[in-house]
């Protein structure tokens, strides 16, 4: 189970097995701040995490390393295998972001809806549940 796995990853302040709205057998998860608290907790991880995956890795420093040389110097040392694996990773990191762009706008619209309706949004949870499966399938769980 994903919250065993990774329960910095909850979103909630206290848990007890009990009963969800709908009076199905679930892990109940609480937030002392009720869902103001929730939702600025959740946007701070998201943030983080878009953050974490935006930012590129630092250029090596210190005597010898590539980061003193020139661009064409480096660019010349590279082999084609090796600058194609690069573009790719770039490609990846971006391609990660826009799918973490996509789950983030499909949780505020769900947060929107349920916030104001005080009812579930299946579709929009079934939207959310596809959208965050089809990201931990090609790059693993946030974090």
């Amino acid at each position: 189970m994903y919250f065993t796995c990774y329960p910095e990853r909850v979103i909630a302040t206290a848990w007890t097995v009990d009963t969800d709205a709908y009076g199905k057998r679930a892990f109940v998860y609480k937030h002392r701040d009720g869902v103001q608290g929730i939702a600025q907790q959740l946007g701070e991880v998201l943030a983080k995490d878009l953050e974490k995956s935006l930012t590129p890795d630092p250029s090596p420093k210190g005597e010898g390393s590539d980061y003193y040389k020139s661009g064409t110097e480096r660019k010349s040392e590279k082999t084609k295998e090796e600058r194609e694996a690069e573009y790719k990773a770039k490609f990846l990191k971006t391609a990660q972001a826009r799918r973490m762009k996509e789950i983030y706008e499909c949780y505020r619209r769900l947060y929107d809806y349920e916030a104001k309706e005080m009812q579930e949004n299946t579709e929009l949870r079934k939207e959310l549940n596809r959208l965050y499966d089809e990201y931990v399938n090609a790059y693993g769980p946030f974090g």
